[in-house]
């Protein structure tokens, strides 16, 4: 899957809190959680972990491009969902 392939894929938090850390690692740094219903695009994937590209705040509304720094989530069946299969 190439990195615009990649960058398409539209991921929505499904899980209450969804901590996002500052590697791809259980025991790193939590940096911000999502929320249910929040959604983000990934810049790169590291087994069941992806960096995140760009952050969708579904209550607030804040889009947050966050490309450049190193936010992780484990991206697992029940914790987030795609409606195309091909990003997971």
């Amino acid at each position: 899957m190439s990195e615009k392939e990649i960058s398409n894929c539209l991921y929505t938090v499904k899980k209450a809190n969804l901590n996002v850390r500052n590697s791809a690692n259980d025991d790193a740094t939590i940096l911000r959680v999502l929320k249910i219903n929040d959604q983000f695009t990934i810049k790169e994937k590291n087994n069941d972990w992806a960096q995140i590209g760009t952050i969708y705040k579904k209550i607030s509304g804040d889009v947050m491009d966050v490309s450049k720094e190193n936010n992780w989530v484990q991206i697992l069946e029940e914790t987030v969902t795609n409606s195309n299969k091909n990003c997971m």
